[in-house]
């Protein structure tokens, strides 16, 4: 069993390529008609189901592979591959982020002057939690720094992991329900909001010179993000409630075993998702 965090879930939904997909039915995905979303959307929701449904389809049909994020020498902790671990309780997947931004005077020097100083600063952190003064002045004078001000920290909160139980069905498919009938009042109503929509709905990521235009797009598309985040919900629950999955398939997906609570012998065996990624 292993777990990722929930933003590291989420990513996977953003690395659909419609364009591998090509045509799969859409007619199937809820119970009722779907026609408030164009044929992309209902796309995009074809492979969302799929990645909860069949995750070996989601990566062959599915999924684009993410190429490796090229290290800008900007963080003192480089960008790696997402981690998904083998202990609830690991510190790394419960752990906030935290990384500081690498000095201008240093970064223009060049990868081997940030390959030391991502060494200095990690052999001297624990005076830097200690004493940000002293940490700084030993900083300024080991690297040259001319009027250094200090280091920037960049921290976001865990996205957390935290099991939750699957909302009942009835009750999910009737919020679903409602929102459907509330987007299909408006589109089908007998007002200029209405017309705006038949018109303009499907295209509503475009921009428009016209302030009334704008707005009732952006309405139009805040309601129907509301009603897929809960159809990826309906994915969940009636697709696979218990989110188990070949852990060989997220080493595919590029995610690699944290080294703080991973050995050998659990990289293969089958993988928990404990929450939904929106």
């Amino acid at each position: 069993m292993s777990f990722i965090t929930n933003a590291n879930c989420k990513s996977l939904l953003s690395d659909i390529d419609l364009g591998k997909l090509g045509c799969v039915p859409t007619d199937d995905l809820y119970p009722r008609n779907l026609g408030i979303f164009s044929a992309h959307e209902k796309h995009w929701l074809a492979a969302a189901a799929m990645l909860f449904g069949d995750l070996q389809d989601f990566l062959q049909y599915a999924y684009r592979k993410r190429s490796p994020s090229a290290d800008d020498l900007s963080l003192v902790y480089a960008a790696k591959a997402p981690a998904f671990h083998g202990q609830l309780q690991c510190a790394c997947l419960t752990a906030d982020y935290r990384n500081f931004l690498i000095p201008d005077q240093v970064k223009v020097r060049g990868e081997a002057a940030v390959a030391e100083f991502r060494r200095w600063f990690q052999e001297n952190k624990s005076l830097f939690d200690q004493d940000q003064d002293r940490f700084l002045a030993r900083m300024s004078m080991r690297f040259r720094l001319q009027n250094t001000a200090g280091l920037k920290e960049l921290m976001a909160n865990n996205s957390g992991v935290a099991r939750q139980a699957n909302p009942k069905l009835e009750a999910l498919c009737e919020e679903i329900d409602e929102l459907i009938d509330e987007a299909e009042a408006i589109r089908h109503g007998g007002d200029r909001k209405a017309a705006v929509i038949r018109m303009m709905g499907h295209r509503a990521h475009q921009s428009h010179e016209d302030a009334y235009v704008t707005r009732v797009l952006s309405e139009w598309r805040a309601l129907k993000a509301r009603i897929k985040a809960l159809l990826i919900v309906y994915f969940r629950v009636t697709l696979n409630p218990e989110l188990t999955f070949d852990g060989r398939l997220l080493e595919q997906l590029g995610f690699s075993p944290c080294p703080a609570c991973h050995d050998e012998s659990l990289l293969h065996d089958d993988v928990i998702w404990d929450d939904i990624p929106f």
